[in-house]
């Protein structure tokens, strides 16, 4: 600097240090998506100015990040809070954005444990009511889904919030035997002192049937068995007159497929054999007659003879 003070000139030097001075970070982001179902993935976004070299973020579920823009995976439902702080070589800012990221649970359903069903039988699968839309593995937008085969069957559905949820099941079949239907309408005929004429309507379509026979009172399991009757009759033989009988039928309706498909025991049908008497005036035909009655009108007993 140069002065002019009356004649004499003075000379000064000054110099000025001129120092830049920077700007710390002015932190903020942006996320892709902010409602959201759990599982599904958010893209975060550093929107900080002033060229901050490192980042810190919260993403308020006990999970952080040091890159520029992560991508982060919330597991849980719920609301959260998501912080980031900007550095640079300045200083450092941060900013939280207070019930930010929002997380919908998905829909749980349950189709069930793996079943096994008859081959002659059907199964409806249900996921449950209340859902916006439902898809089957076959393309089938229906609740319910009705099938008599086995396979595997997988069906997803999706509520209010567009989130959706998925389940399977496998269903197997089986050769089951079918219920066998007693026979009815059992009846005795021709009934004579030793002999029988037993008969009965079939219950279904069976052929093949079962047959016990004993005093009347006897007890299925302890009675006489004729197995493997092929017409649904059977004439019944050594007989003792005048004695009351019971008699027993029983289905086979899995005869001939290698299974066993018996139906209950019908009955009992009770009938009572004739006595061994003639009207014959010979005496030899009344010797085993509880009582008969001579031409004389007198009525003799076994005791008194």
């Amino acid at each position: 600097m140069t002065q002019n003070d009356g004649e004499d000139w003075y000379i000064d030097d000054i110099q000025f240090d001129i120092t830049n001075s920077g700007n710390p970070p002015v932190a903020d982001f942006s996320a892709n998506q902010t409602t959201l179902c759990s599982g599904n993935s958010i893209q975060f976004t550093d929107l900080s100015t002033n060229s901050p070299t490192q980042w810190t973020w919260d993403f308020g579920d006990g999970n952080n990040s040091t890159l520029q823009n992560p991508n982060h995976i919330y597991s849980n439902s719920g609301i959260y809070n998501v912080t980031l702080n900007a550095t640079n070589s300045d200083g450092s800012n941060d900013i939280t954005k207070p019930n930010f990221i929002t997380i919908n649970s998905n829909p749980v359903i349950n189709l069930g444990n793996d079943t096994t069903i008859c081959d002659t039988a059907s199964i409806t699968l249900d996921p449950g009511s209340g859902y916006n839309s439902y898809l089957w593995g076959n393309g089938s937008t229906n609740q319910t889904y009705t099938t008599n085969s086995s396979g595997n069957f997988s069906v997803s559905v999706t509520d209010n919030n567009n989130c959706s949820g998925t389940d399977n099941i496998n269903v197997n079949t089986t050769t089951c035997n079918t219920i066998c239907t007693p026979p009815f309408s059992l009846n005795a005929l021709n009934i004579t002192q030793n002999s029988a004429e037993l008969s009965w309507i079939a219950g279904g379509t069976e052929t093949v049937w079962e047959l016990t026979w004993g005093p009347q009172g006897f007890a299925t399991g302890t009675g006489n068995l004729v197995p493997m009757l092929t017409n649904n009759n059977y004439n019944l033989t050594s007989l003792n007159a005048n004695t009351s009988y019971d008699f027993y039928v029983k289905a086979d309706c899995g005869f001939g497929s290698g299974t066993s498909n018996l139906s209950n025991w019908s009955g009992p049908f009770t009938f009572t054999t004739s006595n061994n008497c003639t009207n014959s005036s010979s005496t030899d035909n009344h010797i085993a007659c509880d009582s008969f009655t001579w031409i004389d009108g007198i009525t003799y007993t076994s005791s008194n003879n």
